[in-house]
Parts: structure tokens; C-alpha cells; sequence
């Protein structure tokens, strides 16, 4: 049964034991319940650490968020198209996700006319996210005017 809410130091913390997880564009999350309880997220966490199950373990940008906030109780939609409209998020400014640890950030290619990417934001105006260019999930400093739609999850606490 899900958690009526999340707390965003607990999102953070399992979001950061995935840094370093290998990126691939349209890599499709899996989340597997275990016999004993808990989840698989294709991935074993071992000693507060992820051991993948898989050695061909990849994950895109939405995979990333969906696994982070099903796992707790938040069933996100695989896809950033689809995250930036569920019915679990609300709008909000750029700057006060940046503030608010949990929160979802969106890039919105002009060009193309749609979302193409989603990161989860730190809370101290930085990001974590499954980033193509650096091939890995990683948590970093968000560039100026990187993301343009923000989404605060619904049953996050934020501070």
C-alpha cells in the first residue's frame, strides 16, 4: 500500500544510489517485486549501494525518476511527456522547485515542441538526472536556463 507521503530527504537519498547507473535513451525501467518484500528496480541494493541484476542495466531520464518515486509509493508514469501531465504533479516556478528537494524539472525543446527530458531537482539548485552527454546518472549544479517547466509531486512533503 503506498505511503500517504513522501518525505524528500528519502527521495533524494535512494535517487543518489543511482549515480553512476550507465544512461540509454528509451531504456525501459523495470520494477519487480521481491518474494520477501520490497522491490527489484532491476537493480539489487546491496550495503546502500546498487548491485544491478542485470550487467546490461541502462536507464533514460524518465526511467530514473519513475523507478525513484514508484519505489515510494508514487506511480509516475514511464515517460517525461507523460510525468509532466500526471495527475501526481502540480505546476510551479522553476525557482521554487530548485528550492524544493524532490521536485521535477522539464525541458522543453522549442524546436521540437515537447518536452524531451526530466530531472529531479536537489533542493539546494542543483539536479539529479540520467544524462545522455555524461552517459551515467549524475548529480550537478543546474545549468542557467536548462530546464523551463517545473512540476512539484503531490504527495511530497516539501519543506
Amino acid at each position: 500500500m503506498p505511503q500517504e507521503r513522501v518525505e524528500p530527504q528519502e527521495l533524494l537519498s535512494f535517487a543518489r544510489k543511482f549515480i553512476g547507473v550507465p544512461y540509454k535513451f528509451g531504456a525501459k525501467a523495470k520494477l519487480y517485486k521481491k518474494p520477501q518484500g520490497g522491490y527489484c528496480y532491476q537493480a539489487w541494493l546491496v550495503g546502500g549501494a546498487v548491485r544491478l541484476v542485470s550487467k546490461v542495466l541502462r536507464i533514460d531520464c524518465s526511467g530514473f525518476i519513475y523507478l525513484v518515486y514508484r519505489a515510494k509509493g508514487i506511480e509516475l508514469p514511464h515517460g517525461s511527456y507523460f510525468q509532466v501531465r500526471s495527475r501526481y504533479t502540480r505546476p510551479c516556478t522553476v525557482m521554487e522547485a530548485l528550492a524544493s528537494a524532490g521536485a521535477l524539472l522539464f525541458v522543453h525543446d522549442k524546436r521540437k515542441d515537447r518536452i524531451v527530458h526530466v530531472v529531479m531537482s536537489n533542493g539546494e539548485g542543483g539536479i539529479i538526472e540520467a544524462n545522455g552527454y555524461y552517459g551515467k546518472v549524475i548529480e550537478r549544479k543546474m545549468p542557467t536556463g536548462y530546464c523551463n517547466v517545473a512540476r512539484l509531486v503531490q504527495r511530497v512533503n516539501y519543506v
